[in-house]
């Protein structure tokens, strides 16, 4: 036994937002490819999906390396790009037909990790995939992630059944 194993407590499985992941995944980007995460999002993510006018480098007057907490938000784009973004998903990785992420990575990434119970504004949220919420919104499924920083605020999300996608930057 290692000392973590021997000193740790074993808890029920349960459903906290926290920016931590995403901080860490970051360093595991940075750790795998020997590259800064900024360029290796825009190598595989932007650059692939022609989103030309999004960075994940600060971008904002009030945000700096040191604020944007690194993979946890900080991206600055446009309403085009987000729709860029938000199409891919609604469709499994294709975009104007062509295949850009691969069908079980995106699968993955959309497929709920862990159930949940909470109440967010009109929606019911149920359970949280890799960076994706599932809710019920009067009947329909809602697939969304909102984040914010002071003076801006995004939504992203769209209704699988409906075929219906919604991107608000404010």
């Amino acid at each position: 036994f290692t000392l973590l194993e021997r000193y740790s407590v074993a808890t029920p499985r349960q459903f906290s937002y926290d920016n931590l992941g995403y901080i860490l995944t970051s360093y595991a980007i940075e750790h795998a490819t020997n590259e800064p995460w900024m360029n290796t999002l825009t190598k595989r993510v932007f650059e692939p999906l022609s989103m030309t006018d999004t960075s994940a480098k600060p971008c904002i007057a009030t945000k700096s390396a040191t604020t944007m907490n690194r993979g946890a938000g900080g991206l600055c784009s446009s309403i085009a790009d987000m729709t860029r973004w938000l199409r891919v998903n609604m469709t499994d990785g294709l975009l104007d037909g062509k295949r850009v992420f691969p069908l079980a990575v995106m699968r993955e990434v959309h497929a709920p990790q862990i159930s949940l119970q909470r109440r967010f504004g009109r929606l019911d949220r149920y359970a949280y995939a890799l960076g994706w919420y599932h809710a019920d919104y009067q009947g329909d499924v809602v697939i969304h992630h909102f984040g914010s920083y002071p003076g801006t605020w995004a939504h992203v999300s769209w209704m699988p059944d409906r075929n219906l996608g919604v991107v608000v930057l404010t």
